[in-house]
């Protein structure tokens, strides 16, 4: 990653931020104040993009995955953008922050491409085009799901918690999550399962240990009931590689 200056870059227009209006609340659905701990009020966004430097960007902390380093950057990936830049923007919406009144843009989606802009740290690099758009907090939230859950290297723990997010902190019922995420109801319902489980349980699922099928073990690890009796039977599921059915006979 480049260590030079970039004090003399452009940097995103907040003065365009700042003079924004507040983004207009949901008309149906939860109170995007169940969200208490997100410190940004979100803006309306007045221009359709923005030439901003990548390091003034703003990364959502609802972001669905566990570990946000572990986008990893491979280097045919960080070569390309060294070479051509980013072919696709990122979309932004306006935000301020609920204490300092500072305001700038947050990432709705393209983190991985806006990291890789940063560490390719070339001139090319070092102001870029970004989408800007008036969002609730609820539609972000979405839509940064949405744009993890695509990518085929979510964990289960990731798009479980993610869905748990939605339920618990923004009151979304099943059918809503399903309806916005575009999944089978099912799916949903076999990710929240997890969290039903005996949190020695939910700290396996969280490693990786019962993969693959992790859903429909999860599923036969719910039905037993007794705590240290469901976690024996997990960890006897991954000693000896025990399919869902496996568990389910046991």
């Amino acid at each position: 990653m480049s260590t030079e200056d970039t004090s003399t870059t452009t940097t995103p227009n907040t003065t365009t931020a700042a003079k924004g209006k507040k983004a207009k609340a949901p008309t149906e659905g939860v109170s995007e104040n169940r969200y208490d701990s997100f410190p940004y009020e979100l803006l309306e966004a007045t221009n359709p993009s923005e030439e901003v430097n990548p390091k003034d960007l703003i990364f959502p902390d609802f972001d669905s995955r566990t570990e946000t380093d572990a986008e990893k950057l491979d280097q045919n990936f960080l070569d390309d953008v060294k070479l051509n830049g980013l072919l696709q923007a990122p979309l932004t919406t306006p935000v301020r922050h609920k204490v300092t009144g500072k305001t700038g843009l947050l990432i709705v989606a393209g983190r991985r491409r806006v990291r890789g802009a940063i560490a390719a740290g070339n001139a090319k690099n070092k102001v870029i085009t970004v989408l800007t758009k008036t969002m609730t907090l609820k539609e972000a939230v979405i839509a940064c799901g949405i744009e993890n859950i695509k990518r085929k290297n979510l964990s289960f723990w990731d798009e479980a918690n993610y869905m748990r997010l939605l339920r618990d902190e923004f009151g979304f019922k099943q059918t809503e999550i399903k309806d916005k995420l575009g999944v089978a109801d099912s799916k949903v319902s076999q990710f929240l399962a997890v969290f039903d489980l005996d949190e020695r349980v939910q700290k396996l699922v969280r490693k990786g240990q019962l993969d693959p099928g992790t859903n429909t073990k999860v599923r036969a690890l719910k039905s037993i009931k007794d705590p240290d009796q469901q976690y024996a039977v997990a960890v006897k599921a991954i000693e000896s590689a025990w399919t869902a059915e496996d568990i389910e006979e046991a």
